[in-house]
């Protein structure tokens, strides 16, 4: 197979020559190394006006930050429109800038037909007239730049659930962040994979079909994602697995559609989805999210009330002289998969047990439309003590 730049070149030219532009026939159109009026001109191999593709600088890889699933490389084709200065110039300069015109938008993001690497285009228009060459050669020049985008051979493929992002379609961008719990364990991470990609089709309906695809495919959140080699079957160190989450993985933006500018939904559609998950981390250590505790203690020392009198201020009168030490015991925790046991009675012989309390509150729910989770569950329980004696100590440590 002939170089991939060569054949770039030569689907150009053919291209430009199905144009069918007044006054430029097919022969006219020419492939050359290096743009310039050799061979050109009356009594030589080719009659002016021409149109020439050559080379033109170096070929460029586009840098990303992000995961690269594919690596598009730039091709640049220089388009030289060579003509005669006549007399007749202003006459004939409508048509020459018509081919100029039509040149570039057949170019503009568009796919090269007969070369499947190169899914875009973009024009960059150079000077109008070069004013050196009609000047000094008395040729009237015009150029413009073709930028071919081709992807290179792909190294990934992305997918989510049953659904497979085309080999090289989407970059991606993979974050964690540390999840710690009351206790100040690190006791989950968070996972957010940005998902950027390109849809394209050769009509407006077929992209309507892609796009639509698309958006039932992240409808559904509790899928599992990840990122596999280009034959699309061998897992990568990269996924994000849904039963490994905290109530499954969950799209949480998009699929959205940030742009309308230039070609967008003509010739292609970008978009933007985010999906995210919170994957726990093991150990037992991690089963107690939370654990605290109060003591209020009260009563023990004499205790005294006023009487009213008939006449005059109230008269303090002490009644006790000792009161009972009282008590209370109240604290709450919380598992992250069951029910923790409630902290027993510091002082069991003084409980009041018909006053005990022991509360078990609803887990909190974790849910997307396929998983249901239940985490968070918390007990709480309250106790209460009397006592003559003093009753000594401090809440349970957690």
């Amino acid at each position: 197979m002939d170089p991939l730049w060569l054949r770039i070149l030569a689907a150009a030219q053919t291209t430009i020559r199905a144009l069918d532009l007044a006054g430029l026939p097919d022969e006219a159109v020419l492939v050359r190394p290096v743009a310039g009026d050799r061979d050109i001109g009356a009594g030589r191999s080719h009659a002016l006006p021409v149109v020439e593709l050559s080379l033109h600088e170096a070929e460029r890889e586009a840098a990303r930050r992000d995961v690269n699933l594919h690596h598009d490389v730039d091709y640049p084709v220089l388009v030289t429109i060579l003509a005669a200065e006549r007399p007749d110039l202003p006459e004939n300069l409508d048509r020459w800038l018509a081919w100029r015109e039509a040149i570039a938008a057949a170019f503009r993001h568009q796919r090269l037909a007969g070369v499947s690497e190169v899914y875009d285009c973009a024009v960059e228009p150079g000077r109008a007239v070069q004013d050196a060459t009609l000047l000094r050669q008395r040729l009237w020049a015009s150029t413009l730049v073709l930028r071919f985008v081709a992807r290179g051979q792909g190294t990934l493929v992305l997918k989510y659930g049953g659904f497979a992002h085309s080999e090289g379609e989407t970059s991606v961008v993979i974050t964690s962040r540390a999840h710690f719990n009351p206790r100040g364990l690190r006791d989950a991470t968070s996972q957010r994979w940005e998902i950027t990609g390109l849809l394209q089709a050769a009509t407006p309906a077929e992209l309507t079909a892609a796009i639509d695809d698309l958006a039932a495919a992240y409808a559904l959140s509790g899928q599992d994602l990840g990122l596999f080699l280009i034959d699309g079957v061998t897992p990568t160190s990269h996924a994000l697995l849904s039963a490994d989450t905290l109530g499954g993985t969950r799209v949480v933006e998009g699929p959205e559609f940030l742009d309308s500018r230039g070609e967008e939904y003509a010739l292609y559609r970008t978009y933007r989805v985010v999906v995210e998950g919170l994957v726990p981390a093991a150990g037992a250590a991690l089963d107690l999210v939370l654990r605290e505790e109060s003591i209020t203690l009260d009563g023990g020392g004499p205790r005294f009330v006023y009487l009213q009198t008939i006449a005059g201020p109230p008269r303090r009168q002490q009644v006790a002289e000792q009161t009972p030490y009282r008590a209370q015991q109240a604290g709450r925790a919380v598992g992250r998969a069951a029910y923790p046991a409630a902290n027993a009675p510091l002082w069991p012989a003084d409980e009041h047990v018909d006053r005990r309390q022991i509360v078990r509150r609803t887990p909190r729910v974790v849910a997307t439309t396929e998983t249901t989770t239940y985490t968070d569950y918390e007990i709480a329980w309250q106790y209460e003590f009397e006592s003559a004696a003093a009753l000594l100590g401090g809440p349970t440590a957690p």
